[in-house]
């Protein structure tokens, strides 16, 4: 283990779970990660990104959300609907959109130009995950799960927009069972928590009433390879990754079958 002044810091950010109910159930946005990218290139995730200096800015955002919060999370819930709104296109807004498109706005320009609030009065803390000590680049991710309203719509033009996918977690799972969906850790064991749910209002109760025990995976090598684990006390039901998922997230690309 590193001394503890040698552990990078882990940069705040947000990520957001946006469900919707499908003609066969419970459905969630999904982008699939550029296969250039060094990090995870091909993985499904969920929308999001890192919390920059705009979204701590607190007397901004004052006037532009729906239910000012002064609990600490307020400027990753900033982050996680400005990263599905510049990597989706999709506004959440607390009222109806119009129709003509916001191109190339920041977030805050986007909600004054359409005339609506950003609805962070439904967002819900789903998850939080800390990435592993050991890492020299660490997350500090809070989760969030919300519904989509029928005003909430593109309202942008974005270059990953051909890679949306309406998805079934359950469906999504079964893929990765048969190794066809690449997915990271933290995105499996949160479609597995997901998918308890078969509607868009029984994910959101569920969310409500589960509490969120911070997630933070130990890291350990050893001479047969990574391990990682996490505490059981998460609530997951999984507490070891599997090979297949460090591997998509390093990027290192699978054995070849005999």
């Amino acid at each position: 283990m590193k001394p503890d002044a040698l552990i990078v810091p882990a940069r705040p950010s947000a990520s957001i779970l946006l469900v919707r109910d499908g003609r066969a159930g419970l459905e969630v946005l999904m982008m699939q990660r550029p296969l250039h990218m060094r990090f995870a290139p091909g993985a499904l995730v969920f929308p999001g990104g890192a919390v920059d200096a705009t979204d701590m800015r607190t007397s901004y955002w004052r006037p532009r959300i729906d239910s000012f919060r002064t609990s600490a999370d307020l400027p990753n819930r900033i982050a996680a609907a400005r990263e599905l709104f510049e990597e989706t296109g999709i506004l959440l807004a607390d009222g109806p959109v119009p129709q003509r498109r916001i191109n190339h706005r920041p977030l805050g320009q986007a909600l004054d130009q359409a005339g609506v609030q950003l609805a962070v009065s439904d967002m819900v803390f789903f998850a939080h995950w800390i990435t592993p000590e050991l890492l020299p680049r660490r997350f500090d991710t809070r989760f969030y799960l919300a519904p989509l309203h029928r005003n909430q719509r593109l309202v942008r033009n974005v270059a990953e927009a051909d890679d949306l996918l309406w998805l079934s977690p359950a469906k999504v799972l079964e893929d990765w069972d048969r190794d066809e969906a690449p997915l990271m850790f933290p995105t499996r064991l949160n479609l597995i928590k997901l998918a308890r749910a078969g509607s868009v209002s029984e994910a959101l109760a569920m969310a409500r009433r589960t509490p969120v025990v911070c997630t933070l995976p130990v890291l350990k090598r050893t001479a047969e390879g990574t391990v990682v684990r996490i505490n059981p006390e998460t609530g997951y039901g999984v507490v070891e990754a599997t090979p297949r998922e460090l591997r998509v997230e390093s990027g290192t690309p699978a054995p070849k079958k005999a």
